[in-house]
């Protein structure tokens, strides 16, 4: 199994994903709204707010070990 399997493995049983009716992030979309396929067997539910995928974003950035130091975001106005 590699990293990323592993790593997104984690995600699936990571209570921080653990929406009030269903997971934000599964190995399967059966109960998701409007899911996207992230990689093979490991879905994201897509149907959020513009600031809770930010916050879900921002918390697999932590999750993920070494990315934090590559990464960046920031919010402008429109």
């Amino acid at each position: 199994m590699s990293m990323i399997h592993k790593f997104f493995r984690s995600l699936t049983k990571h209570n921080g994903f653990k929406g009030k009716s269903m997971r934000i992030i599964d190995d399967n979309d059966l109960n998701m709204r409007s899911p996207l396929k992230i990689a093979e067997g490991f879905y994201i539910e897509s149907n959020r707010s513009a600031n809770a995928i930010l916050n879900y974003c921002k918390l697999i950035i932590e999750k993920f070990d070494g990315v934090e130091e590559l990464s960046s975001y920031k919010l402008k106005a429109v």
